[in-house]
């Protein structure tokens, strides 16, 4: 409905404790974060910190990046729900149902997609789709290196090099002549 206020999500809460915990953490009150913030130029009220560490206030991406800079992360940690082993089951908004802490932030980082892949085709589509231009050539360039150390070793599996060097001709296709789509 027009008008009506959306809930916070799991994510939006995964950002409410994070921010108080890390706030703590620091020893900041909401007056020293709030100070903090209008610093740079993002103003937001001790009473708004408050707010959202209680889940009553909504961060934009805006806020969540002078956030992570004030507390001295990267933005990706305010956005996990901070589960301690791996294989702990988390949830983030959009989900039907809860993943592995490792798949959901290997999915943040873009290390990987947050489903199963069934090829290497659409892994590196989605780091295709999910990384910087300069961090994709850095791939290409190190798909490039594996392939020319398998040759240069005379590695007995053919198979690999082959797979190998299709990974490349496809990843290499993908950024285009110059590197960049």
């Amino acid at each position: 409905m027009v008008g009506q206020k959306k809930e916070v999500g799991a994510t939006g809460e995964a950002v409410a404790r994070n921010v108080k915990r890390l706030r703590e953490a620091a020893n900041l009150t909401y007056t020293e974060v709030s100070k903090a913030l209008a610093g740079i130029d993002r103003p937001i009220s001790p009473l708004a910190v408050r707010r959202i560490e209680e889940g009553e206030r909504r961060v934009d991406v805006d806020d969540l990046v002078a956030l992570a800079l004030v507390l001295n992360v990267a933005p990706v940690s305010l956005l996990y729900p901070g589960a301690k082993e791996r294989g702990d089951e988390v949830l983030a908004t959009g989900l039907n149902s809860p993943v592995s802490a490792e798949t959901l932030w290997n999915w943040m980082v873009a290390d990987s997609p947050i489903v199963a892949w069934d090829s290497d085709v659409e892994l590196f589509g989605f780091l295709g789709a999910s990384i910087p231009p300069w961090r994709r050539q850095w791939l290409g360039d190190a798909l490039r290196s594996l392939i020319e150390k398998a040759t240069a070793e005379g590695s007995e599996n053919d198979d690999y090099r082959t797979r190998l060097a299709a990974l490349h001709l496809g990843w290499s296709a993908k950024l285009g002549p110059d590197g960049d789509d």
